[in-house]
């Protein structure tokens, strides 16, 4: 039997509706040629409806900046401590890259709006408090991916956190134009850079393989 859901819940999901037609909009015309009423009529709502949740394209851009989650990763692999932790990190990078590509479309859509939020001052400070409470997260997410490599970071979390999203951000957006070179064997090298970052001369026992994951989007 169905439940009435409260005004506060149908406002929530009204707004969920609004975001996920939203980037469908964007995806697929970009985000500066991407009108509310264009938004309402793919959500199956009234342009009403946008304008009570949203009030332009820049408040959506805010909506969509605070929703960005991080997709599972599994590190299991990392804690084979038989092994070298260069290779280790190779055999990282090479097994996940199928789940580390976006389609070009994708892509598209997050420079369009990284472009944006460079040129609007709301947007650039809520893009940035983002970037820096992922860097925060992953600084304390480091002792634990340590104890599960065996191996202590010789830098900050933070840098650790910023390095890999640059690194994976390079790697994606080159893959959209040159798919056919940026390989499982390319990110399978890049990743195995990352070893470096860590001391695998250190003797860090492997206590608690739950490492939480890191990001995956266009943010």
């Amino acid at each position: 039997m169905d439940q009435r859901l409260t005004r506060g819940e149908q406002k929530a999901r009204t707004r969920q509706q609004l975001v996920e037609a939203a980037f469908r909009c964007f995806e697929a015309q970009g985000f500066a040629a991407t009108t509310l009423e264009q938004i309402a009529a793919e959500a199956g709502l009234t342009t009403g409806a946008v304008y009570s949740n949203f009030k332009n394209k820049e408040a959506l851009f805010l909506e969509l900046v605070g929703r960005i989650e991080p997709q599972p990763i599994d590190f299991s692999m990392l804690g084979d401590t038989s092994r070298t932790l260069t290779d280790r990190f190779r055999t990282f990078g090479a097994t996940n890259a199928q789940d580390a590509g976006v389609s070009s479309t994708t892509m598209a859509t997050w420079y369009e709006l990284r472009a944006f939020a460079l040129r609007n001052q709301r947007a650039h400070a809520a893009a940035h408090d983002t970037v820096l409470h992922y860097m925060d997260e992953w600084g304390e997410r480091v002792d634990r991916l340590s104890h599960l490599i065996g191996a202590k970071p010789v830098v900050p979390g933070r840098t650790i956190a910023l390095i890999t999203q640059a690194l994976l951000d390079g790697l994606r957006g080159m893959r959209a134009f040159v798919p056919d070179e940026i390989t499982a064997d390319v990110y399978g090298e890049a990743t195995r850079l990352l070893a470096h970052l860590f001391d695998d001369e250190s003797s860090v026992l492997t206590t608690d393989s739950d490492v939480s994951p890191g990001p995956s989007t266009p943010a």
